[in-house]
């Protein structure tokens, strides 16, 4: 990368030399730059700066744009001249900038994320290194108008660098994750260094942005929520909305495509890999995105993924209810969990599927339960212990989805063929208590009688919880 021009404001020849030139080394050998700055470094560059600040007008008359220029029109403005040190400092970094953005003009997609990367890492750091010379500088000379060098450097970079390019770096990072999704290598530091430059840029501003974007109905509900999860501007509104229209797109076509020919249970466990490969590009450990993208993001990949398809969904949880596949009804719960309004479907479609299995067995035997106490209570306690163990390993013990199952067990125990529709609702009562009865009678050991006496009686509590029948 070729130097930058020297600045063309007035600067002492004498004054470049020993500031300026050090300064573009520590920019052009960013590679060999943390072996410049020696303690005699710093302290030659900071008495040089000191000593030119001691002896200039403490303003510049002839500067023609303010330091703390605005980003994108938005912001605030300086109400104080600028100091010439800062000027020229601004020049130098304007210069040095203009050479990296003529590079940029002539690439695209993941060679612009590339030369991109490499170009912010090295401006960030050298701009960190040089940073603490010039505030260390302002401390010393008790002024309170002179800008962070470090936080000039990013808004020059703001100025030269994201204004003229975030457009053409945007499209190019989001197809560049659209490859991950679809299974190619993705180099996440290359997305990521675009996202961090504006979050440090961004994290300097006041303003706030609002940039219309023309997307689909359910993103511009998202889009609602996201100045309460995103508080910098100019991550939102430069990458994070674009990311979400851009995801939901992806997801609507990929999602619609595969569901006309491909299998149900192939697809759940793709959305389940879909959506762990999405929280991963939020996480602390190589990531994408900023964090505050994550609940945003979820949002439009369960919306494109689960709700777009949610009939789909109902049907095959019944499917998969009647077969008893446990794991896919899991995965079906944990994706429909993501949407609240979902999970009331759910729950009467699973309290269906109690009553209908439970009368469907209790009426199988109600021609030898009068005579079998001990089959009566032996099914109502199986019933009982796998539906538990149903919404224990399907709904992850979930307390709403386990009252739907005791609702269910207590409606299809008090009206079936053995209690004559309901009419006779005491006599499932009597069959247990004379079940106990007939253990007794036989001598059964204490502990074994115990044991199971407690458990019948726990369950038929359950299933009579205001008759009282076992006061």
């Amino acid at each position: 990368m070729a130097p930058p021009k020297r600045p063309t404001q007035a600067m002492s020849d004498e004054f470049w030399r020993e500031i300026g030139t050090p300064l573009e080394s520590i920019y052009t050998l960013r590679d060999t730059a943390s072996n410049l700055i020696t303690t005699s470094f710093y302290n030659k560059l900071r008495m040089s700066a000191y000593s030119f600040c001691r002896s200039s007008p403490p303003y510049s008359t002839t500067a023609t744009r303010p330091i703390s220029t605005s980003l994108f029109g938005h912001g605030r403005n300086s109400d104080h001249p600028v100091p010439d040190l800062y000027l020229n400092l601004d020049n130098f970094l304007t210069n040095f900038t203009r050479h990296i953005f003529e590079d940029l003009s002539y690439r695209w997609g993941e060679n612009l994320l590339r030369e991109y990367s490499k170009g912010w890492t090295a401006y960030k750091k050298s701009s960190e290194d040089v940073a603490k010379i010039f505030d260390d500088l302002s401390t010393s000379l008790s002024s309170s108008f002179f800008m962070g060098y470090y936080k000039m450097a990013l808004q020059v970079w703001e100025r030269e660098i994201i204004r003229k390019t975030f457009r053409k770096i945007t499209m190019a990072a989001l197809c560049y994750v659209d490859r991950g999704r679809d299974g190619l290598e993705l180099q996440r530091n290359l997305v990521n260094d675009f996202v961090v430059s504006l979050v440090a840029i961004g994290s300097h501003e006041t303003g706030d942005y609002n940039v219309e974007y023309e997307t689909y109905k359910r993103v511009v509900e998202v889009f609602k929520t996201l100045p309460t999860v995103c508080r910098n501007p100019l991550y939102r509104e430069l990458f994070l909305k674009p990311l979400l229209h851009q995801t939901y797109r992806y997801y609507v076509d990929w999602s619609s495509n595969f569901l006309k020919d491909g299998e149900f249970s192939e697809y759940l466990e793709l959305v389940k890999l879909h959506f762990l490969e999405e929280e991963s590009f939020c996480g602390e450990k190589d990531p994408c995105f900023d964090l505050c993208t994550l609940v945003p993001l979820c949002m439009v990949c369960a919306d494109a993924l689960v709700m777009r398809h949610i009939d789909r969904f109902y049907s095959e949880f019944v499917t998969f209810l009647n077969d008893l596949q446990i794991e896919k009804l899991l995965i079906i719960y944990d994706l429909c969990n993501r949407i609240p309004s979902t999970i009331d479907k759910l729950k009467e479609l699973l309290g269906k599927y109690f009553a209908r299995v439970g009368l469907k067995t209790i009426n199988q035997i109600a021609d030898k339960a009068e005579k079998s106490p001990k089959l009566f209570v032996g099914t109502i306690v199986q019933l009982h212990d796998n539906f538990s163990k149903l919404v224990k390993d399907s709904f992850r013990t979930n307390n709403e989805f386990m009252t739907t199952m005791e609702v269910s067990f207590t409606e299809f125990v008090a009206e079936n063929n053995i209690t004559n529709g309901g009419k006779t609702e005491a006599k499932s009562s009597r069959l247990i208590a004379s079940y106990y009865d007939q253990l007794l009678r036989k001598g059964i050991a204490a502990e074994e009688r115990l044991s199971g006496l407690e458990k019948a009686v726990n369950h038929c509590l359950q299933i009579y919880p205001r008759q009282g029948h076992f006061q």
